[in-house]
C-alpha cells in the first residue's frame, strides 16, 4: 500500500508543481495522431499481431510484458520539453484487463535505463473501446541518450488490444481534475481486497476538518510518528494545519 500510495503521490505532486503548461512554439505541431497498425516504427518490443474489430483497426499489446512505444520528439530539440509544458497521452485501448494497465515513461527518474510509472487506466475488462487520458509533464519525460523519440510502454494483465494515441497539450484544470479522480479510483480498485480483510487497532474516527479544508480532495494532517496513522484514521483537532517536517535521504 506504501509502495502504490508514493507512486500516486509522486505525479500528482509533480504535476501540481508544474502549472499551467502554455503552449509553445515548438507545441505548435500538436495534436498529433498515431494509428499503431500504420505506424511501425512507433512501436517497440513486445506488440503482437495486427487486427481489426469492426472497422477499428489495432495492435495488440502483449499480456504481462512493457508494449514499448515511441513517439518522435515533437516538442523541440532539447532533452525534455519546457519548463511547466505539461501534454496528455491519448490512448484508444479496448477493454480486456481485469487490473488497470500501466503506463510508463522514460524520465531519468528510476534510472538510466528504466521506465517510471505514469498513470493507470482501464481494467473493467467489458470489452468496450475507450479513451485513456494519460498526463505527463515536463519532468515526467526525457530523450535517452542518443535518441530522437519519447519511450512509453503499457503493461497490461492480459492482450491488450490497442488502436492509436493522440498527443496533445494539456487543457487545465479539467485534465488535473480528472487524474486525480482516475488516481483515487485505481488504487482504490487494487487495494479493495486488502482494505476489505484489514484489522485496525482503533474504532473508525470521524473527521474534525477545519471548514476552509472541507471539500478539497487531499487533506494533510499531522500526528507524531508513534501514533499510527491506519486505513479508518481521520485527522482530529490540531492535527490539519500543522507543520509537516519531511526528511530526506538519497
Amino acid at each position: 500500500m506504501k509502495r502504490i500510495m508514493r507512486v500516486g503521490l509522486l505525479v500528482g505532486c509533480a504535476l501540481l508543481l508544474a502549472g499551467p503548461g502554455l503552449l509553445r512554439a515548438q507545441d505548435a505541431g500538436l495534436p498529433k495522431k498515431y494509428v499503431l497498425a500504420d505506424a511501425a516504427d512507433v512501436l517497440g518490443d513486445n506488440w503482437g499481431a495486427k487486427g481489426k474489430d469492426g472497422e477499428t483497426s489495432f495492435v495488440t499489446a502483449a499480456k504481462g510484458k512493457a508494449a514499448g512505444i515511441k513517439i518522435p520528439n515533437w516538442w523541440g530539440g532539447t532533452i525534455r520539453p519546457a519548463k511547466g509544458s505539461i501534454y496528455v497521452l491519448e490512448i484508444t485501448y479496448k477493454d480486456t484487463a481485469a487490473a488497470p494497465v500501466m503506463v510508463e515513461s522514460f524520465a531519468n527518474v528510476a534510472s538510466y535505463t528504466d521506465l517510471s510509472e505514469l498513470h493507470r487506466f482501464g481494467g473493467e475488462n467489458d470489452g468496450k473501446w475507450k479513451v485513456a487520458q494519460v498526463p505527463v509533464s515536463w519532468d515526467l519525460i526525457m530523450l535517452p541518450n542518443g535518441r530522437t523519440t519519447a519511450e512509453f510502454a503499457i503493461r497490461a494483465s492480459e492482450d491488450l488490444p490497442v488502436s492509436q494515441i493522440v498527443v496533445r497539450t494539456a487543457k487545465l484544470p479539467e485534465d488535473q481534475v480528472r487524474y486525480d479522480a482516475e488516481t483515487r479510483a485505481w488504487i482504490a480498485k487494487v487495494q479493495a481486497a486488502k482494505a476489505a480483510a484489514a484489522k485496525y487497532e482503533n474504532a473508525d474516527e470521524t473527521p474534525a476538518i477545519p471548514e476552509a479544508q472541507r471539500g478539497k480532495g487531499v487533506v494533510a494532517f499531522v500526528r507524531p510518528y508513534f501514533d499510527y496513522i491506519q486505513g479508518n484514521s481521520a485527522p482530529q483537532g490540531k492535527d490539519v494545519g500543522a507543520t509537516v517536517h519531511i526528511r530526506m535521504a538519497r
